[in-house]
């Protein structure tokens, strides 16, 4: 869950994605990923710039979800590549005092 001054961004399971709570209309949105990805659960959401958020999951790792096109980036987990994510569970999303982006993973 990322909570800013007027939107909640929450996770979901089973297909929706993610779901955000507009504080000032009390209206929420739900913005679903592509069906053919391999998604089971949203676990974290954290800032990524303006106008993109990082999305971890369990089954496609990590994710971008652009606020203004509504559209999800990929990042997906492959064993064959050394320098790619090393899980495709990603637990947490953090950033450090430099600005950091710092992922929990399996």
């Amino acid at each position: 869950m990322l909570c800013e001054e007027d939107k909640i961004w929450i996770g979901s399971r089973g297909g929706i994605g993610l779901s955000c709570f507009d504080t000032k209309s009390k209206k929420f949105t739900n913005y679903p990923y592509d069906i053919n990805k391999k998604v089971n659960f949203v676990l974290a959401v954290s800032r990524k710039s303006p106008n993109e958020l990082w999305v971890g999951s369990i089954g496609s790792s990590l994710m971008v979800f652009n606020t203004e096109t509504k559209k999800y980036s990929f990042f997906e987990y492959d064993t064959k590549l050394s320098s790619d994510l090393k899980s495709d569970i990603i637990f947490d999303i953090t950033t450090d005092d430099q600005l950091n982006k710092w992922f929990a993973m399996k």
